[in-house]
């Protein structure tokens, strides 16, 4: 799964993440298994630059099995929904990108492992639209000061 929106090129990618004070190319790139046990946490850059950070921490309990290999599943920015509460962590087509997150469990107040500000909601990918992975859904966040964005996991 990638997440790989560009402002410059979407007025409307420019106004889903107003919000956030970025400007340029993100890219976000979890892997959809590590992310599942804990946040990803990636440097990024307005070129479109990611890099996994030093702040992902892999839990002592966890033993990563074989790696898996879904399908590129390529997330375009949608047509408006009519609130900003449109995302839907279950159907296809649900995921978002800005607005508010769809939450499966308890809503998860991500901090920048940095500084410790509050990121800033960027969207959500469903689990349904990543094909075969339909559990579940990827929350995506960013400190754009820090150059640092997160990806949260949560099933039901």
């Amino acid at each position: 799964m990638a997440l790989d929106v560009d402002t410059g090129a979407d007025g409307r990618v420019a106004a889903a993440l107003a919000h956030t004070g970025w400007s340029g190319r993100l890219r976000v790139t979890p892997c959809l298994v590590c992310s599942c046990v804990g946040p990803s946490f990636f440097r990024v850059v307005s070129d479109g630059g990611a890099a996994w950070s030093p702040h992902t921490r892999k839990p002592d309990w966890y033993t990563p099995g074989p790696p898996e290999r879904p399908n590129a599943v390529p997330l375009t920015v949608g047509p408006a929904r009519a609130t900003a509460h449109g995302a839907n962590a279950w159907g296809e087509g649900g995921s978002t990108l800005g607005g508010s997150p769809d939450w499966i469990q308890d809503p998860h107040d991500m901090r920048c492992p940095e500084c410790g500000a509050p990121m800033s909601y960027v969207g959500l990918v469903g689990g349904a639209d990543l094909g075969e992975y339909g559990e579940g859904a990827w929350y995506v966040f960013l400190h754009a000061p820090c150059g640092l964005a997160a990806v949260e996991y949560q099933q039901s």
